[in-house]
């Protein structure tokens, strides 16, 4: 259960890195002309990736806090069950 976990978690972390990082890249170079419109929508982008990451992280502490409080294996496998 926890490589699954782990694997999702990988997951879900490395998307939103990727696309920021390519959008970064997009602003970044100098032979790329964006109207002011590309512009925003590029921003908003790496806007909605970090909001998507901080939620991530956001469930991680979550889910670290009840597996702290879990004395069974049947308790953490709830927690970390993959929907």
């Amino acid at each position: 259960m926890k490589s699954i976990y782990t694997k999702n978690l990988s997951h879900e972390i490395r998307t939103p890195l990727h696309q920021m990082y390519g959008f970064v890249q997009l602003l970044a170079n100098t032979d790329v002309e964006l109207d002011k419109e590309q512009h925003n929508e590029v921003v908003k982008a790496i806007y909605e990736g970090c909001e998507q990451l901080t939620r991530v992280v956001e469930n991680i502490d979550i889910v670290s806090a009840k597996l702290d409080k879990m004395e069974t294996l049947s308790e953490v496998e709830s927690v970390l069950k993959v929907e």
